[in-house]
C-alpha cells in the first residue's frame, strides 16, 4: 500500500496496513520528536527514552492517530502518524508552560518531557495508561521508572472512561494532565511546525 493511500484511509491501524508498512512511519516519527527527546535535560532519563524508542515502543504507535474515534483530538491528529503529532503537540505544550512552573527543576521537566513521549505508547488499548508499565517493564531498573509510570498512569484525568485509571494529585501529575489536555483540545490550534 502507497504512503499517500496510507494517509487517504481511515483505517490505518488495522492489523493489514501494519503489515504492509516497512520502518517508514518510525524514522518520520522520530524525525518528529528527536528535537524534544534531545532537549531532555538529564541524560539518563533522556538515554531512558532513547532505548524505550528503539526497543518497546510498539509498531503501531508511529502510524495510528491520535483518537480512533476523531471526536476527541484536534484535526491535526487524526490519520496517519496523528499519534506522533499529538506526542509531539504535548511536549511543545510543556516546553512552552515550563518557565511558569520555576519549582520544576531540570530533573523534574526531563520527567515531564519523558513521561509525555511515552504516555500513549500503547493506544488504542482503552486503559492504554496502565499498559505502559508492562510495555516497559525491561527499563524497571531505572530508579525514576516507577515516578514516569505514575505520571503517565494519572494522565487522563477526569476523562478516564472506565474508572480505573488513578487521578492527578501531585502538581507533577497535574502539569502532565494538563498538557495532554491541551493539546487535545479541538478548539485549540497549535503551531507544530
Amino acid at each position: 500500500m502507497s504512503q499517500e493511500k496510507l494517509e487517504k484511509n481511515t483505517t490505518v491501524g488495522t492489523k493489514e496496513n501494519l503489515n504492509s508498512l516497512d520502518r517508514f512511519p518510525y524514522f518520520k516519527g522520530m524525525k518528529e520528536l528527536s528535537p524534544i527527546i534531545d532537549s531532555i535535560p538529564q541524560y539518563s532519563i533522556r538515554n531512558f527514552v532513547v532505548t524505550a524508542f528503539a526497543k518497546y515502543v510498539p509498531p503501531e504507535f508511529w502510524i495510528l492517530p491520535a483518537s480512533m474515534s476523531g471526536k476527541f483530538h484536534p484535526d491535526m491528529d487524526k490519520g496517519l502518524g496523528g499519534l506522533v503529532r499529538h506526542t509531539k503537540a504535548d511536549c511543545l505544550v510543556a516546553l512552552d508552560l515550563f518557565p511558569l512552573y520555576p519549582g520544576f527543576d531540570e530533573y523534574h521537566q526531563s520527567l515531564i518531557l519523558a513521561a509525555l513521549l511515552l504516555h500513549d505508547i500503547c493506544k488504542p488499548d482503552i486503559l492504554h495508561p496502565i499498559q505502559v508499565a508492562k510495555q516497559l517493564w525491561p527499563l524497571r531498573g531505572y530508579d525514576f521508572y516507577p515516578t514516569i509510570i505514575n505520571l503517565i498512569e494519572s494522565h487522563m484525568g477526569q476523562w478516564d472512561q472506565k474508572g480505573k485509571l488513578p487521578r492527578p494529585k501531585t502538581n507533577i501529575q497535574k502539569f502532565v494532565h494538563l498538557c495532554d489536555y491541551i493539546a487535545s483540545r479541538n478548539d485549540i490550534s497549535l503551531k507544530l511546525y
